[in-house]
């Protein structure tokens, strides 16, 4: 990237604004930087970031990336509005506009990770919540909770590539016949139950 006055950027995994704070300087009066995230906190966090280090325009939406051109479109930087993506479908090219540079780096920040009330980490006790987007209606603990225990299988293997899968599922079940999964080392020591103990401390990564 070689970002200089007068360039539109688009920054489709804002996070905690690093890449924003050294770019948008590069943009000038005239630039325009376009930030999406769709973590509310990170995006107040980074506005007020970048605010103080360049006059350029800022964007900052609340919108996953999957939506990218709709976002764009309603900004007025593409040519015309198209109708938001549904079900992680993506919108057609559109016939002109753009911008001049494109970053993704895609992931989640370290604070997210440390942060034990997002519940992404089993370092720390935390709620089984895993939401980036806070706003979204099922946290991982209304997933564990309640889908069938082939529909949960089949989620561990497609999204954690997860071999022991249909064991973690049904040990899950039997898990919760007793009480609710609550929190995250509740679900990690379900993982390593389902390895083994023997197995589980003979790996170097844990297992869950």
């Amino acid at each position: 990237l070689a970002p200089h006055e007068g360039q539109i950027v688009l920054d489709c995994t804002l996070g905690r604004g690093g890449h924003a704070a050294l770019i948008a300087p590069h943009l000038g009066s005239t630039g325009r930087y376009i930030g999406l995230d769709v973590d509310p906190t990170s995006l107040a966090f980074v506005r007020q970031r970048v605010s103080r280090l360049s006059t350029c325009t800022l964007d900052l939406v609340k919108a996953n990336f999957s939506t990218a051109k709709y976002v764009l479109a309603t900004l007025g930087v593409l040519t015309k509005p198209t109708a938001a993506p549904q079900d992680g479908t993506t919108a057609q090219p559109l016939a002109r506009g753009g911008v001049h540079l494109l970053l993704a780096d895609l992931g989640y920040s370290s604070k997210q990770l440390e942060d034990p009330t997002r519940g992404l980490s089993f370092l720390q006790p935390g709620p089984l919540d895993m939401r980036l987007d806070p706003e979204r209606p099922d946290t991982a603990a209304d997933l564990v909770n309640k889908l069938p225990e082939e529909d949960l299988a089949n989620l561990i293997f497609t999204y954690g590539e997860e071999p022991h899968s249909r064991k973690i599922a049904r040990l899950i079940l039997e898990a919760r016949e007793y009480a609710p999964i609550t929190t995250t080392t509740q679900l990690a020591d379900i993982v390593r139950r389902a390895y083994g103990r023997k197995v589980a401390q003979q790996q170097r990564i844990d297992p869950a």
